[in-house]
């Protein structure tokens, strides 16, 4: 099967560019002169870092923990998909070039597994997806 490098590019674009635009504030913020107060935007970024937390406990840590107490029958729970991604690209916006923002919207953007950045990791191998696999086998 051919891959579609064009789709996939356009993928890539999308889901990394909160990670392109918090990395740009990042620059900003060290560079030598001072625009913004170092937390400018910064509640924007905890409730970014808030949700991101609570997605990667539900996603990793809950899994774990039930397997520990040995429950198999257990509810399956889905956490707040994209919002902390959001939030961080809002608080990116806001705060753009303060440190502290900065810092706290990164740790959300990687820490949030319902974000753009974890839903290309975990999709990049489906051909479904990226290289319209059905489309072609129904043709």
């Amino acid at each position: 099967m051919r891959r579609n490098w064009v789709r996939r590019l356009i993928g890539l674009t999308v889901c990394l560019s909160p990670i392109a635009l918090v990395g740009a504030s990042l620059v900003a913020a060290v560079s030598p002169v001072r625009v913004v107060p170092p937390f400018a935007g910064f509640w924007l970024a905890a409730v970014a870092l808030a949700f991101a937390v609570l997605n990667f406990a539900l996603s990793f840590l809950r899994p774990l923990w039930l397997a520990l107490r040995r429950q198999r029958n257990a509810r399956h729970v889905s956490g707040f998909p994209i919002l902390g991604t959001i939030f961080a690209v809002c608080a990116a916006i806001v705060g753009f070039g303060a440190l502290a923002t900065g810092i706290a919207a990164m740790a959300a953007l990687v820490l949030d597994t319902g974000g753009t950045v974890w839903f290309l990791l975990m999709s990049w191998r489906d051909a479904g997806l990226w290289d319209g696999a059905t489309q072609a086998r129904r043709s």
